[in-house]
């Protein structure tokens, strides 16, 4: 039904109780201020496309089939514990007029991954009195769209959802909102589309969404975006996305994660503890060093391309200025489940040599002479380089100084095997025995033989380690 282009209230709430049946629908009308059918129930559908509120629209304890608010103008609309069967429609909606304050900070973050500075979730009566659509407690049996919605709030937050139940999906492809946007504990059953949008931060942390969040294709934050402890099947996508105010994923669990952004992201990146089966990104979209907080970080597979041999991904680990030993193994995990070893031995090495760096000096010295002479057992050629090396030039030396026969019924001279005998601790093969050096002679000989022990004990101190890591 149409009526007249403009009635009070009071008018609209008359021609709402009269309808018994069939969708209620006003075209094109403005109310002459806010309009509140809180507690109402409604058995049909509720229809106000391009409707024009002259205040705020309040839906608190609404129960009803659908409500649809396409090209919907008002101040505010506060849906407190709306239950909706079917869907709630606000596309092409114009809610506030407000130009936002500061965008979501980019707070100080704790070794857990979550903000040192505020509580964790934010009190409704604070973030109510600036949000310009409110959804806390709602409960939709259908789908939200909110495609090019746009919200003008005065405040941190645009949209505030607290807890947000809906069986469908999310959709706000082309959404502008001058706050940032709060689905903190939010059941989606379906999947949420943010491509395009554009915000000033979201506050997204324990949600539980079962079929992605696309947050895509030139959608642009410009204050942090905040999963932790979420829940997100699918996959999480960030492809084309602009982020400039910090991106934390602490502790979020998804099967794909994807941080291929359109820039560089200015803010920080939180992955701690975060888990997923496959991980995309590229060089491009790497912060600058410190800015990366990688620690606990688990993923079974990393997308294959440019930016993923093992070189790019250990600079990749150094952006994290304080990753510990478990971010190298854990890179040297995926690529041993991908069945490159050689990646994974190198990466393995790059842990030791950042494990030696808290070391004391004599553990240090050590360490650096396991890395020189063997690799700390993951570089094997580099021993047999060295024993080829002192092998050919203690022959070398020793054929032009033959030592003295101290054995007539020895074996004959032979410098390689005599320097062998020295060299490897446990052989005997006669010489050492059969020949006595002397003066600088007798010099070589022990210099050969302790660099032998050394050279051993470098040697089953790495092969222990890497038949302990196996």
């Amino acid at each position: 039904m149409t009526r007249s282009r403009r009635m009070p209230p009071s008018a609209f709430l008359r021609l709402l109780r009269r309808h018994t049946s069939g969708p209620f629908r006003l075209e094109g009308v403005t109310v002459t201020g806010d309009l509140d059918l809180s507690g109402q129930s409604f058995g049909f559908d509720l229809e106000l496309p391009g409707c024009r509120i002259e205040g705020a629209l309040i839906l608190d304890g609404v129960t009803g089939q659908s409500i649809d608010l396409t090209g919907l103008h008002a101040e505010a609309v506060q849906a407190f514990r709306l239950r909706l069967s079917t869907d709630l429609t606000l596309r092409q909606a114009v809610i506030g007029s407000g130009n936002g304050t500061e965008p979501l900070a980019d707070q100080r973050v704790t070794g857990s991954g979550d903000e040192v500075a505020g509580p964790f979730g934010v009190p409704r009566h604070k973030a109510v009195s600036s949000a310009v659509l409110e959804l806390s407690d709602a409960r939709i049996d259908g789908d939200l769209m909110l495609a090019d919605l746009t919200l003008g709030s005065s405040g941190q937050w645009s949209l505030y959802a607290d807890q947000l139940q809906v069986t469908g999906s999310v959709t706000g492809t082309g959404l502008s909102a001058t706050g940032a946007v709060h689905l903190r504990a939010a059941n989606i059953g379906g999947a949420v589309y943010l491509n395009g949008a554009r915000i000033a931060g979201m506050e997204a942390s324990v949600a539980q969404i079962r079929r992605g969040l696309y947050v895509d294709w030139g959608f642009t934050s410009t204050g942090q975006v905040r999963l932790r402890s979420s829940e997100v099947g699918v996959l999480v996508t960030f492809h084309d996305a602009v982020i400039t105010g910090g991106l934390n994923l602490a502790r979020l669990r998804t099967p794909r994660l994807r941080l291929d952004f359109r820039d560089r992201p200015e803010g920080r990146i939180v992955l701690r503890d975060a888990q997923v089966d496959a991980y995309v990104d590229n060089r491009e979209s790497w912060p600058e060093p410190g800015r990366l907080d990688l620690e606990g970080l688990t993923y079974r597979r990393l997308a294959e391309g440019p930016g993923t041999d093992h070189q790019e991904r250990l600079r990749w680990l150094r952006l994290d200025q304080h990753a510990g030993a478990g971010s190298y193994e854990q890179l040297a995990l995926c690529y041993a489940r991908a069945g490159d070893e050689r990646a994974a031995r190198l990466v393995r090495l790059a842990r030791q040599r950042r494990i030696r760096r808290g070391d004391r000096l004599p553990a240090r010295v050590w360490s650096v002479l396991q890395d020189v002479l063997f690799g700390y057992g993951y570089l094997p050629g580099r021993a047999l380089a060295w024993l080829l090396f002192l092998v050919t030039t203690g022959a070398l030396w020793f054929a032009a100084h033959p030592p003295r026969r101290v054995k007539n019924d020895g074996p004959a001279w032979d410098p390689v095997l005599y320097v062998l005998d020295l060299i490897v601790p446990v052989a005997n093969l006669g010489h050492r025995t059969a020949w006595d050096p002397a003066g600088i002679d007798k010099a070589v000989s022990v210099v050969l033989i302790l660099s032998g022990w050394l050279l051993a004990t470098a040697v089953i101190a790495g092969v222990g380690r890497v038949l302990n890591r196996g």
